[in-house]
């Protein structure tokens, strides 16, 4: 079996059993999963996420169908995106809908064509979206950035947007990614976090427990060759995690906003103010804390030193009074 087959082997298997269904949405939350795919990878993905939530799923078609051959496909899809104009599609019709996922492969750095034609063509006044894509090691780029900016101009609300590389996603994986998501609550809680040069990624909610509020990842490199994982963490006002260390060390470029920053080494001094630009260099094994300034939004790039070996060992919260006692001068 090769492997586009094994695909949609798996899609349905997905369909026939429906064994990781997430929690269900309520009464009134209808959900459309709606895709453009080429390869099979984006396919899979959407028949996983039906699998996971059920309603109905929609799969998006150009009107002229692309050429069998994939760099022949993304070729013309690059003359369709540098002529900025909209990608006729085939004739569909859209169920009543109240959330929209929205799939699309990574090609030249954002979505593909057909899905920026289908996103401008359904309303999504008063909708809540929640976009997803694959990529061949590309990671997420434009693609997030393309469809909020289009979303939000109708009157949509989104969810941070999720990246999965093309044939590796499995259905637990995107399982526990359903489940995560908060799909009854407002999603205007989300308005107000800042929307910088790097994706905002998803609630950090493996380590919630260990931040003293909202944070959000995006792990922004996937290429294990590379050994060099980076991600942009976003803080909301006055989150901090707590004191920890990672055996080895770590690495931060703060990007925008302003935090805070302090090692255990230095508890009887001012800790430090951070402001984008600044690169904060942490030893092995030093106990150390960082987040956000009270009142502040705050991002930077966390750089994983040493992978292979490193790991990071949670301690005690950070005390108010500590926090609060950093100040408004930087220290050099």
């Amino acid at each position: 079996m090769n492997r586009r087959d094994f695909l949609f082997a798996s899609l349905a298997t997905v369909a026939a059993a429906g064994t990781l269904r997430a929690a269900p949405t309520s009464a009134q939350q209808r959900v459309l999963v709606a895709y453009f795919s080429l390869s099979g990878n984006t396919r899979a993905v959407a028949g996983f996420i039906h699998g996971a939530i059920g309603g109905n799923l929609l799969e998006i078609r150009p009107a002229e169908s692309y050429p069998a051959e994939y760099q022949a496909a993304v070729d013309r899809s690059r003359d369709e995106l540098h002529a900025g104009e909209r990608v006729p599609l085939a004739p569909f019709d859209v169920p009543p809908f109240d959330i929209l996922f929205i799939g699309s492969p990574n090609w030249w750095g954002t979505i593909a064509p057909p899905v920026e034609t289908f996103l401008r063509t359904v309303s999504l006044k008063g909708k809540l979206v929640v976009p997803f894509f694959t990529h061949g090691g590309g990671g997420m780029q434009r693609c997030e950035s393309t469809v909020r900016a289009i979303g939000e101009a109708a009157g949509a609300r989104l969810l941070p947007a999720r990246t999965f590389p093309g044939g590796s996603a499995t259905e637990a994986e995107i399982a526990d990614w359903v489940k995560s998501l908060d799909l009854g609550a407002d999603p205007l809680a989300f308005a107000d976090v800042p929307r910088g040069t790097f994706p905002l990624g998803q609630p950090n909610v493996a380590n919630a427990k260990w931040f003293s509020g909202r944070s959000w990842v995006a792990p922004l490199t996937g290429m294990a060759a590379l050994n060099c994982p980076i991600a942009n963490v976003t803080f909301e006002p006055g989150c901090r995690n707590n004191w920890h260390r990672h055996s080895g060390g770590q690495l931060l470029i703060c990007v925008s906003g302003e935090g805070r920053y302090q090692e255990r080494a230095s508890y009887a001094r001012p800790g430090r103010v951070l402001l984008p630009g600044d690169i904060v260099e942490i030893a092995p094994g030093v106990e150390h804390w960082h987040g956000a300034a009270p009142g502040k939004w705050f991002q930077h790039l966390a750089i994983s030193t040493n992978p292979e070996t490193n790991k990071t060992d949670w301690l005690e919260p950070v005390e108010e009074a500590l926090y609060c006692s950093i100040g408004a001068k930087r220290e050099v």
